[in-house]
C-alpha cells in the first residue's frame, strides 16, 4: 500500500525578523551613542535592508512530501496551484521541538 503524502505549510517566522530587529536596533543605538547619528543613521539604512532581503528569501509555502524507500522528495506548492518539481529531502532531526528539513538547496526549521 502506497504511503500518504505529508502536507506541511511553511510560513516565516515572526520571531526570527523580531530578534533580528532587536539586534539591528541594540547596534543603531550603540552607534548612536558612541561614534554619532551619522554612522548609525548608515547602519540603520544598511542592516535594514539587509534584513529585509533576508525575510525575502526565507522559504514561504506549502511543501509536500512523498515518503520513498530511497528517501523522501520534496515539492512546493506554487502560486497557480501546480506542484514545483521533485527535490530530495534530507532531515536533521535535532530535539522533539526543533527539526530541520533541508529541501533541495533551502533549509527550513520546523
Amino acid at each position: 500500500m502506497p504511503k500518504a503524502q505529508i502536507i506541511l505549510p511553511i510560513e516565516r517566522s515572526k520571531l526570527w525578523v523580531g530578534l533580528n530587529g532587536g539586534l539591528l536596533l541594540g547596534l543603531a543605538l550603540m552607534c548612536l551613542a558612541t561614534l554619532g547619528w551619522a554612522l548609525a543613521a548608515v547602519v540603520v539604512l544598511g542592516g535594514g535592508g539587509c534584513l529585509w532581503r533576508s525575510v525575502q528569501c526565507l522559504p514561504r509555502g506549502t511543501l509536500y512530501l512523498l515518503p520513498r524507500a530511497q528517501g523522501p522528495l520534496g515539492r512546493w506548492l506554487l502560486p497557480e496551484g501546480e506542484l514545483d518539481d521533485s527535490l530530495v529531502v534530507s532531515c536533521d532531526y535535532l530535539t522533539p521541538w526543533l527539526v530541520g528539513l533541508k529541501v533541495g538547496h533551502q533549509r527550513v526549521w520546523l
